[in-house]
């Protein structure tokens, strides 16, 4: 897969996890209706698994729970356009609260939405994968070196 640059490689698992953990904001992408959709979401990873919130009854959250779908999160400089960019796909389950499936908690990114009913949801990261792109290596941070 090329990415218009010849200075591409693919991130270990264990990196794709640390990048994801440097972002707020990612995408969920999901079938609505035998149509492509893509909802951008706050989110925040686990051990395992990402989980995000969504407003509970919506179409969205009646389109996710129990599909496959999939997950992507990025952070590229505008300037240079090294980045990098992770992926995950998985079967999406509701899950309790965002605080008992999140280690160690980011309560800043998943904060309480005030008489809005909401459902986490889940994806497993058992299917991952990330891409570097650009000539300096990447940081947790989500900068180049």
């Amino acid at each position: 897969m090329s990415y218009g640059t010849d200075d591409s490689r693919r991130l270990e698992r264990s990196e794709c996890l640390e990048l994801l953990r440097s972002v707020p904001i990612g995408r969920i992408a999901y079938t609505d209706r035998a149509l492509p959709a893509v909802e951008p979401v706050r989110f925040a990873v686990g051990d395992n698994h990402v989980i995000f919130r969504i407003e509970e009854g919506t179409a969205p959250a009646l389109a996710i729970q129990g599909a496959i779908v999939a997950f992507q999160a990025d952070d590229v400089d505008g300037v240079t356009g090294d980045g990098w960019t992770v992926s995950i796909i998985g079967r999406a389950h509701a899950a309790r609260d965002a605080a008992a499936s999140t280690r160690p908690p980011r309560p800043t990114t998943l904060p309480p939405l005030d008489g809005t009913d909401v459902v986490y949801m889940r994806i497993p990261s058992q299917q991952i994968s990330g891409h570097w792109i650009g000539s300096t290596a990447p940081r947790a941070n989500g900068n180049a070196a």
